[in-house]
């Protein structure tokens, strides 16, 4: 369970979000930045600003963007195969 997050006490951003109870540091820069995550993000002069947004530093965050990436794997892969077949 050690390896899903970590907390940077030393960082200078920390604590980078007002929570109650901090949990992890793991996804500071978050993997599903460039998605349209399911997180509580806005869109400031075309930027996507994700500062109200907890759901990397949560207990559960872990395996929400585990679930994320490994969906849009099997999309991917199976994007390629079809492509792959189409080649032929």
């Amino acid at each position: 369970m050690n390896y899903k997050y970590f907390v940077h006490l030393d960082c200078s951003f920390f604590p980078c979000h007002d929570l109650d109870e901090w949990r992890s540091c793991l996804f500071c820069w978050c993997p599903l930045y460039l998605l349209d995550c399911g997180g509580d993000f806005t869109f400031k002069n075309g930027i996507k600003d994700c500062s109200s947004c907890t759901i990397p530093h949560t207990e559960e965050g872990y395996g929400y963007v585990l679930q994320i990436i490994n969906g849009m794997r099997r999309e991917i892969v199976e994007i390629l195969a079809l492509k792959k077949s189409d080649s032929f």
